[in-house]
């Protein structure tokens, strides 16, 4: 007889938004960045789905994981009405990094089980009785377990989007995400992209929905708040991001996050 532990790494605390989601072909969702997980499920249909500079195309079995503070927007594609479940959660302990490193593919008993984890948690969010305590916790468990299965059964594939705009997009994401601490113009990004601006634009108004210098200081702001949290002062934080002045970054964080860098620090 052997025995062994069982540690999960991590486990899903509070499950904030839930939904079946069935939309037309011309469903467009604008680009959003947020401070939770969450799980993204095709059930019928196709989708693309930008997520930093990466373009996916999914279709029904797939299923896509955004980490915490990740840039991701989503749309129909190919003339199809998708149906989705998607929901988002916080937890507690270290999700596994690879959960959020490609596409997974689903075998239908897989898609069987995430259903009914599914079910049981818009029930929980949409209908009051007395059993939403109970029937929630065992959801999120659930939900955890299915997690930690998926990353120890499976192996995400990057099916990016292979067409020359999609190339191009990631082409300028990764520039910015290489020139964070260097507070680039537009200008500065087209000349080292070698394109355009109003090429840039009309790419970011194709995948991410928002300016590419919007979408640039939405990026430089979720640096300044990592720094600040793996310990680095606001003077410090302000001067690997090369602002002008502690006090213009104190401002811009403000007025970015709602609280002063110091707020958050503490």
């Amino acid at each position: 007889m052997k025995s062994f532990n069982v540690n999960y790494p991590f486990v899903i605390k509070r499950v904030n938004t839930g939904y079946d989601y069935k939309w037309d072909s011309t469903f467009d969702f604008t680009g959003e960045t947020h401070d939770s997980w969450e799980f993204v499920c095709v059930l019928e249909g196709e989708v693309e789905i930008v997520e930093e500079h990466n373009v996916y195309k999914l279709c029904a079995g797939n299923f896509i994981a955004h980490a915490p503070l990740e840039f991701h927007r989503i749309k129909s594609s190919n003339n199809t009405s998708p149906h989705l479940f998607v929901v988002s959660f916080v937890h507690e302990g270290v999700m596994p990094k690879s959960l959020s490193e490609g596409v997974f593919f689903l075998s239908h008993e897989e898609i069987e089980e995430y259903s009914l984890i599914m079910k049981d948690i818009l029930e929980c969010l949409y209908k009051n009785h007395d059993k939403s305590e109970t029937l929630g916790a065992e959801a999120s468990l659930l939900l955890s377990a299915f997690a930690v299965k998926l990353v120890t059964r499976h192996h995400p594939h990057r099916t990016f989007a292979s067409s020359k705009s999609a190339e191009n997009y990631r082409k300028v994401i990764q520039v910015m995400q290489n020139n964070l601490y260097e507070n680039l113009s537009l200008e500065d990004i087209s000349s080292i992209c070698a394109m355009s601006t109003s090429s840039i634009k009309a790419l970011f108004r194709t995948y991410a929905g928002i300016g590419p210098k919007t979408y640039y200081t939405n990026m430089r702001a979720t640096e300044a708040m990592r720094l600040l949290g793996e310990g680095k002062s606001v003077e410090e934080t302000s001067d690997m991001l090369n602002f002008s002045s502690v006090g213009y970054f104190s401002y811009f964080f403000k007025k970015y996050f709602g609280q002063p860098p110091s707020f958050y620090k503490n």
